[in-house]
C-alpha cells in the first residue's frame, strides 16, 4: 500500500539527529523522494483518507527544508557560515516543526485507516506515538529558541545552564522519536493489507511482545 516505502523513507530522517553532530551529514531528502512515492501509493489506494493527502503536501515542504538544511550543512564545513551561526538553529527548528507537522499527519491518518479496518490496537498505537510526537516536539521548539537567543549573544550564564537540561532532552528524543515512529510504520505495514488479503495470518510486531514481557513480568 505504500507503507513499506514510507519506512524506508523515514528512516533517512535519522540522518538529521546524526548531522546535528557532525556525524553525518542531513541525507533527509532522499527520505523525502522516497516517503513522497509512498505516499502517492497510499493516496490511491486510501483516497478517502485526507489525512495522508496533508502529509503528502507537507512532505514536499519537508523535502525544501532538508534540501536548506543540507546546503548550511555543506555551508558550514567550507566556512562560510560565519558570523551567521544563527542560521543553523533557525533551521533546525523549522525542520522540526515541518517533520512533525508531516509525521501528525501520518498518524492520523494511520489512525483512521486502522480504525477504518477494525485494528484498534493499531489504533491505540497510533494515539500514544503521537503523544510522545508532541512531547518532542515542545521540547525541540523550547531548545531552539534557547539556541537562536545564544547564538545571538544575549543568553546569561544562568539562563544557558538552565536551558541546558531541555536541550539534552530534546537532544534524547530526537533519536526516540524517529524510532517509535519507525516501528508504527513497519507495524502498518505488517498488518494493514489490501482488500482481498484480509485473511493474512495475523504476525507480531514489537509492540506485540513488549507487552507481552510487561505481563509476565508484572508484579
Amino acid at each position: 500500500m505504500g507503507f513499506g516505502l514510507l519506512f524506508i523513507g523515514y528512516f533517512f530522517l535519522l540522518f538529521f539527529p546524526l548531522s546535528r553532530i557532525d556525524v553525518l551529514p542531513n541525507l533527509a531528502v532522499v527520505g523525502c523522494i522516497i516517503m513522497l512515492a509512498g505516499l502517492k501509493r497510499l493516496t490511491h489506494y486510501c483516497a478517502d483518507n485526507r489525512a495522508f493527502k496533508i502529509a503528502r503536501v507537507l512532505c514536499i515542504v519537508l523535502s525544501a527544508v532538508s534540501i536548506a538544511a543540507l546546503m548550511l550543512d555543506v555551508a558550514s564545513i567550507d566556512g562560510m557560515l560565519d558570523g551567521v551561526n544563527f542560521l543553523t538553529p533557525i533551521t533546525n527548528t523549522v525542520f522540526a516543526l515541518s517533520t512533525q507537522a508531516f509525521t501528525g499527519a501520518l498518524l492520523v491518518g494511520a489512525y483512521k485507516l486502522a480504525v477504518q479496518v477494525e485494528l484498534p490496537k493499531l489504533a491505540k498505537r497510533s494515539v500514544f506515538v503521537l503523544s510522545v510526537n508532541a512531547a518532542y516536539l515542545v521540547a525541540e521548539l523550547t531548545a531552539s529558541v534557547c539556541s537562536i537567543i545564544h547564538a545571538l549573544g544575549v543568553a546569561t550564564e544562568a539562563f544557558t545552564l538552565a536551558t541546558g537540561y531541555i536541550g539534552i532532552a530534546a537532544f534524547i528524543l530526537a533519536y526516540l522519536v524517529p524510532f517509535v515512529n519507525l516501528v508504527l510504520i513497519f507495524s502498518c505495514y505488517a498488518h494493514i493489507c489490501l482488500e482481498g488479503d484480509e485473511d493474512m495470518a495475523y504476525s507480531e510486531d514489537i509492540f506485540d511482545k513488549i507487552v507481552a514481557w510487561t505481563k509476565r513480568n508484572k508484579k
